[in-house]
């Protein structure tokens, strides 16, 4: 009988930190009671994250990814039961960068959240125009403050990859050898892409790129790609006003192709066409909703610069 009060207090006690925690009226306790049994609990806040997660912690770690396949994790909105769940993790991995907007509104523990990109901070890129639009389920949004796709330069990555890394060997140092281990072999992995893509953006060189979505700054920095960019959503039509703005953009930036950010809409395509520019896809895939690991996405996408890269130097297809 005491056993079983016991419990019930603690799960009592368990609820009021976690409503308390939710309504803002107090910070999460440094090291609370854990809710299950079974294994340490990450929560991830993109995909290339929850990848990155994945592949370090092996069976180790269980690792839940919130956000629903529809939704761009950069705007989500985590409801009540989803803010509960970071606040009661053992570790919630953050992308840095303002990329988690709503960390302007959710109370977390300091000490369970990681940063992966802040070694990297003093190189953030600052967004040259603040646009603000309406789309898919979030509804309407603004780009601005900093670049956020930090991860699509494959070296940032490889830096984030070793910030969960050091976090899963900091919490659970019993399997620091295991951790270590699975992330070199991850590592290695995001070095080979990290030199293909350098590799096919030599063979492209200086040749005019435009890039449909103010998101590739890091990606063109990097890789050093002449990149001017639109706002355009990969699923619409080109409107009247798009096609406008396409002949000044096109007198200063004379591009052959324009990169997507996904599959981009048929009529689109065609009309690009012809105007004399290819469609390409370079995704950088903060949410994905197949069952392709994102490794394999980054790989296509490679693959796609690689064939206009040898089409600049008369490779053929």
């Amino acid at each position: 009988m005491k056993s079983s009060l016991q419990f019930g207090c603690a799960r009592v006690l368990i609820c009021l930190i976690a409503w308390m925690a939710v309504s803002g009226c107090s910070n999460p306790p440094a090291n609370p009671v854990a809710i299950a049994p079974g294994k340490p609990r990450v929560v991830a806040t993109n995909l290339p994250l929850r990848y990155f997660a994945e592949r370090i912690g092996g069976d180790r770690i269980g690792i839940d990814f919130l956000v629903p396949a529809d939704e761009d994790p950069a705007y989500w909105l985590p409801p009540a039961e989803d803010v509960l769940q970071m606040q009661t993790a053992d570790l919630v991995l953050l992308n840095g960068a303002q990329y988690e907007k709503w960390l302007t509104t959710v109370t977390l523990n300091d000490a369970r959240t990681v940063d992966t990109s802040s070694a990297f901070a003093a190189e953030f890129i600052p967004m040259k125009n603040v646009i603000t639009h309406s789309h898919g389920p979030t509804g309407e949004h603004t780009h601005g403050g900093l670049a956020k796709t930090t991860w699509i330069d494959f070296q940032q990555a490889r830096v984030q990859a070793q910030a969960v890394a050091a976090a899963f060997s900091s919490r659970w140092p019993e399997y620091r050898d295991e951790f270590a281990a699975n992330a070199q072999v991850l590592d290695d992995d995001l070095q080979q892409l990290d030199r293909a893509m350098s590799a096919a953006a030599q063979k492209l060189g200086s040749t005019p790129v435009i890039v449909s979505h103010p998101e590739y700054d890091y990606w063109a920095r990097r890789y050093q790609i002449n990149i001017e960019s639109v706002h355009w959503e990969a699923g619409d039509d080109l409107d009247e006003n798009a096609l406008l703005e396409l002949g000044p953009l096109l007198a200063r930036h004379p591009a052959p192709y324009v990169i997507w950010e996904d599959d981009p809409h048929e009529l689109a395509v065609a009309k690009l066409e012809a105007l004399g520019l290819e469609s390409v896809v370079f995704a950088p895939r903060g949410n994905y909703e197949g069952d392709t690991d994102w490794l394999t996405l980054m790989r296509e996408n490679v693959a796609n610069i690689e064939r206009i890269a040898g089409l600049r130097n008369g490779a053929g297809q």
